[in-house]
């Protein structure tokens, strides 16, 4: 892949991050008791398991691990929807495939992986903090 491919990758990767931890960082550093909880961790979560699902498929793709059925050359504007299921399918399989990979290398990947994970843990705990004091 060229090196301007990879810069592009990194940048994506970069804000994907941003947006995560910045939305995170909003619900922390907001008056959040007038809204429901339920909503305010389902928003947080969506967005930062999306934006986990895409550091990591750009991750795959720049190391080439994405593999496509026979026949299927990736991203091609008329497609059936069984293609594209087949195509979507191959993207989760090469993510799943590719966590190790991210976590053993010890890559730029990873690290921003941890800063999205660890800002939902800072919401979640913002969220549900006052639940576990009586355990402690």
């Amino acid at each position: 892949m060229s090196d301007n491919n990879h810069t592009n990758i990194r940048d994506e990767q970069f804000w994907f991050t941003a947006t995560a931890v910045g939305l995170n960082g909003f619900i922390l550093s907001s008056n959040i008791e007038s809204m429901p909880k339920c909503f305010i961790l389902a928003a947080s979560t969506l967005v930062t398991l999306y934006s986990v699902f895409l550091i990591l498929h750009r991750s795959a793709k720049h190391a080439d691990k994405i593999v496509y059925k026979t026949g299927m050359k990736g991203f091609e504007k008329d497609k059936s929807w069984k293609d594209k299921m087949s195509e979507t399918i191959a993207h989760l399989e090469a993510v799943w495939r590719h966590i190790p990979y991210v976590v053993f290398e010890f890559s730029g990947s990873f690290f921003f992986i941890l800063i999205v994970l660890l800002s939902w843990v800072a919401v979640i705990l913002r969220l549900f903090g006052n639940c576990c004091e009586k355990f402690l």
